[in-house]
């Protein structure tokens, strides 16, 4: 028995994505995830929340309190960490219940090691040099799809499928061929089709295998992440096979992440399955009023902590499918001049499109919920429900490049110098009113007329 959990880091899922699902005979779902790869991975080992794990959640960066130096059996000192939440993880519940960890495309040198939890007892190999995917060499072959890098992996994945293990199996690998696009925002049609020539390779009825092929978030240079958190960042997909004797049937085509766990769990691992609060095994069915918690943080605004916290919840729905995203956002930073922003996102054939903000909201509305209630998921998912029968109309969200630390800083600003004019003018206007209806108007009698 195996389970192949393959991520296509920051894909988004193009046509010839759904295509190759066809191809595959996959179920296609959409995963509601974090924004970045950290917190995304957080999520899916755990089934939790980020606020749930630490304090505020950690941030881009703030997982680096965690580590430490590690030294393994064969003496060597390596990079280690221990997360708090490392009892939560489903790799250790699964190899718990007997199966043996193996992972690929991600060495005990890298990053990637100390994401999953940097278990002595989880195999590591790489078709990379060095085990890691993010050194210039690495880049360097994916963008120009070297033939030696793909015969290494062809050969892996062949490897990895012809072999028969005593115990039950999971390979988790990694594929990063979209976000070594992306971080030189370029060669996107290259990394695309270099990740579907690589899926096309495996061999998708391999008997009593699951397949769970996904992406931890979208592309972060064709839609700029930041404090508002739009679905087009937190929005991915999924692709599930099972040829196990009791195959996991998908109930529903829109999930979470944090899905992921105690659907594992449920199949393989049942005395373990404890859920943690709202999520639930994906073969259960469709939940329309479902609301979907996504945190985040910036390294341009807070690498330590999450500092945004979005709900958003799928509206009008056909044939299993929503056709729009309703989202409340709350910015503890209030970068935007405002605490709470509301979006309403079209969602066209899995992906989400224009995302049209609403600013139309009273002050006393926003403070109501702001500072009189404890739980900030609690706080949004409230303010969303009273919003949820008015689906408002609006432009088209303005496209914005992407900031460097000066122009955030400029124009945040600007955004503070006009938030104090507007508090000025405002000011001037109430004492205006308030003098005027002190005043009693001078009234002239009317004049008689014969």
């Amino acid at each position: 028995m195996k389970i192949y959990m393959i991520l296509m880091d920051t894909a988004q899922l193009i046509p010839a994505m759904r295509q190759l699902a066809v191809r595959k005979n996959a179920y296609v779902l959409h995963q509601v995830t974090q924004c970045y790869t950290n917190a995304t991975m957080y999520s899916l080992l755990t089934g939790e929340q980020l606020s749930d794990l630490v304090p505020h959640g950690p941030g881009y960066y703030g997982g680096r309190r965690f580590h430490q130096p590690f030294t393994g059996p064969d003496g060597v000192v390596r990079p280690g960490v221990v997360w708090p939440w490392r009892d939560r993880n489903v790799l250790r519940a699964l190899r718990a219940a007997g199966f043996d960890i193996h992972v690929h495309n991600g060495a005990q040198e890298t990053w990637w090691d100390r994401f999953i939890d940097h278990d002595p007892a989880i195999t590591h190999t790489s078709s990379m040099e060095g085990g890691d995917f993010d050194t210039p060499e690495a880049l360097d072959m994916v963008l120009r799809a070297d033939p030696a890098w793909i015969a290494r992996e062809h050969e892996a994945i062949a490897r990895m499928q012809a072999s028969r293990p005593d115990r039950p199996t999971m390979h988790f690998i990694v594929y990063h061929d979209m976000h070594s696009s992306a971080l030189i925002n370029r060669a996107k049609d290259v990394a695309y089709q270099s990740m579907i020539d690589r899926l096309d390779a495996w061999d998708w009825n391999e008997p009593d295998t699951m397949f769970w092929v996904w992406s931890d978030h979208g592309d972060y240079t064709e839609h700029h992440i930041d404090g508002r958190l739009r679905p087009q960042n937190w929005l991915a997909w999924a692709m599930v096979k099972d040829n196990t004797d009791t195959p996991i049937t998908p109930g529903r085509r829109v999930i979470s992440v944090r899905d992921v766990r105690p659907t594992l769990l449920a199949r393989f691992a049942p005395s373990a399955a404890a859920t943690a609060l709202h999520a639930s095994p994906i073969d259960e069915p469709l939940d329309p009023d479902r609301i979907y918690i996504v945190e985040d943080s910036r390294f341009a605004s807070d690498s330590e902590r999450c500092d945004a916290t979005a709900a958003a919840l799928f509206a009008d729905w056909h044939d299993g499918v929503p056709r729009l995203v309703l989202q409340v956002t709350y910015d503890d930073k209030k970068r935007y001049g405002w605490d709470f922003q509301f979006f309403v996102s079209d969602f066209n054939n899995g992906r989400p499109g224009r995302a049209r903000p609403v600013a139309s909201l009273f002050d006393d509305w926003r403070v109501r919920h702001l500072r009189f209630a404890a739980d900030p998921h609690q706080r949004l998912m409230t303010a969303l429900r009273e919003r949820i029968d008015w689906v408002p109309a609006g432009p088209p969200e303005p496209t914005r490049q992407r900031p460097g630390l000066l122009r955030l800083a400029v124009g945040e600003s600007a955004v503070r110098l006009h938030e104090l004019r507007g508090a000025g003018m405002s000011a001037i206007r109430r004492m205006a009113q308030a003098v005027r209806s002190r005043v009693r108007p001078v009234r002239t009698p009317p004049t008689s007329s014969h």
